[in-house]
């Protein structure tokens, strides 16, 4: 008689569907960690962001409108260099995107620190302001905060939107002293020379998202309206390099005299992690976002957080159906030291109880108690219960049919064993 295997189709367990529903929440998680920073933190490299050209979200339009009524004179550079070449004495020097300045364009901006000239910055990076005394390791947040005015004389009073970089005094700068820390160290108000340096903690205040919401609109306008002349650097790409030329002969070639070199001292680290610094607000978010889900999914695989609970067979089976039916799992396997393993517990259990011996005899007092029980020789007897092994399935079954037989002889019974 043939018999025909037939294929069902299973339905997926509980705790397969469970699995896939965490890695759906986790994948929905960092998705939505994604979006959220994004929504949070426009990138300054969009050509729209805080320009006063653009009507859109994170445009600055409206601030714009603000500023032309009450008399402000709007110069918009989309060239960095140009534009801090128009700025000078009198005028204010708006930096919505101080990460593309070149190093050409720092050279300038230093040079307006001798000029009755106000800057400010949006979360300039920490190379702009080493030279200010101000770091900007005071902490980082993805979602914007709103901040009250605790600056007199300063900042405008009220509730701003400028919550997200933090700054604090670097105490080895000699500009330490006077640095002046507002809205909860999230806006930092320098005074070098005839200039006044402002690092602003977001950009919030400046857009046309949020400019209506509680008092970004005036924080943003008197910040930017010290001066009549506005210098807004619109510039979202650092500048392509310039085509490289022949070099110019040195004047001292014909005098024969060399300068002696200058050495330029230059601060050995800014006081962050320079990964932290390459790396965007929200790449941190989507990692934070990945710890999460690996968290929840160790806790799925765990499942259970104590020790194993017992629970009552729903039928009762004599113990030596229970250890033969296991052994033949373990054989079909190809587990032959485990199903032999298996098989000398169970026939130890029985003859402990026989011979009146506790769970913690020793081995030697084991084969002892046996040997004089059954007349075998100890060796034989250390061999079964505990010294021999099974390679492959001819040695478990003969394994086994040694112990079914030791047993027999022990319990003066028939072997219960199946010939195979």
């Amino acid at each position: 008689m043939t018999t025909t295997d037939s294929t069902t189709h299973r339905r997926p367990s509980f705790h397969g569907r469970r699995f896939w529903w965490s890695v759906l929440a986790g994948v929905i998680l960092i998705v939505a960690t994604f979006i959220a920073a994004w929504w949070e933190a426009p990138a300054p490299s969009a050509d729209d962001y805080l320009s006063p050209n653009s009507s859109r979200e994170i445009g600055s339009s409206i601030l714009a409108e603000e500023l032309s009524a009450e008399g402000i004179e709007i110069r918009r550079y989309t060239d960095a260099n140009e534009g801090l070449r128009a700025a000078g004495n009198g005028s204010t020097v708006f930096l919505p995107a101080p990460d593309y300045l070149t190093p050409e364009d720092l050279h300038l901006l230093d040079s307006l620190q001798y000029s009755d000239t106000t800057i400010v910055m949006v979360q300039p990076p920490q190379s702009m302001m080493v030279p200010l005394g101000v770091r900007t390791d005071g902490g980082a947040r993805i979602a914007t905060k709103t901040v009250q005015s605790d600056c007199e004389g300063i900042a405008p009073a009220g509730a701003v939107q400028v919550g997200r970089q933090a700054y604090q005094p670097d105490t080895a700068s000699p500009y330490a002293d006077s640095l002046r820390l507002c809205y909860d160290g999230y806006l930092a108000v320098q005074r070098v020379g005839a200039a006044v340096n402002i690092a602003v903690g977001s950009g919030d205040p400046f857009g046309n998202r949020r400019i209506d919401e509680v008092d970004n609109r005036r924080f943003a306008v008197e910040l930017l309206n010290d001066h009549d002349r506005l210098i807004w650097i619109d510039v979202h790409a650092l500048a392509k390099p310039p085509e490289p030329t022949a070099p110019s002969p040195s004047p001292w070639e014909d005098s024969g005299y060399s300068p002696e070199p200058v050495e330029i001292p230059y601060p050995d680290s800014f006081g962050t992690n320079p990964l932290y610094d390459a790396l965007p607000s929200w790449m941190w978010a989507g990692l934070v976002g990945l710890l999460i889900m690996m968290v929840l999914a160790a806790l799925w695989r765990g499942r259970r957080l104590g020790p194993p609970v017992v629970e009552p067979l729903p039928v009762s089976v004599r113990a030596a159906e229970t250890v033969h039916g296991r052994a033949m799992l373990y054989r079909r396997a190809g587990a032959y030291p485990q199903a032999l393993r298996a098989l000398r517990a169970g026939a130890l259990h029985r003859i402990r109880a026989v011979v009146g011996l506790s769970s913690r005899t020793r081995e030697g007092d084991v084969v002892a108690a046996v040997s004089v029980r059954t007349g075998w020789p100890k060796d034989r007897v250390a061999a079964v219960l505990f010294t021999a092994q099974a390679a492959d399935e001819r040695d478990l079954l003969e394994l086994s049919a040694m112990l079914d037989r030791l047993l027999a002889a022990i319990e003066d019974a028939e072997p219960q064993g199946r010939a195979e």
